[in-house]
């Protein structure tokens, strides 16, 4: 969960072999918060993303924010939702989550490609 560049070191019968370097930047993690969770799939996006929040019974109210900070677009969500990003511009977005008992608004980092 660090960013930076990494390279694989694989060895095999005493012999050993270094990959090339490649630069790594960590976008999303999958570690689930002690609130209930939630999983954000795929990311980068093209067409659709899947938000799974870990129990079926937790709604959520969600927003989808551009760089500027203005709401795109809102709505509620339970369990399995699937929301249809592919009229967006390729760009970084930024889906909020907020829990109905809580204040407090969960920001993801989205990619769409």
């Amino acid at each position: 969960t660090v960013n930076g560049t990494y390279a694989v070191v694989l060895t095999l019968n005493g012999c050993t072999d270094t990959s090339a370097c490649v630069p790594w930047t960590v976008v999303s993690t999958t570690l689930l918060p002690a609130d209930g969770g939630v999983y954000l799939a795929p990311n980068p996006v093209r067409d659709y993303l899947q938000v799974v929040v870990a129990s079926a019974h937790d709604r959520r109210s969600w927003r989808l924010l551009g760089l500027s900070g203005a709401v795109l677009r809102q709505g509620t969500l339970q369990g399995v939702a699937q929301l249809d990003l592919r009229t967006l511009d390729s760009g970084v977005y930024f889906l909020q989550l907020q829990a109905e008992t809580g204040p407090i608004w969960q920001t993801f980092k989205l990619i769409k490609q």
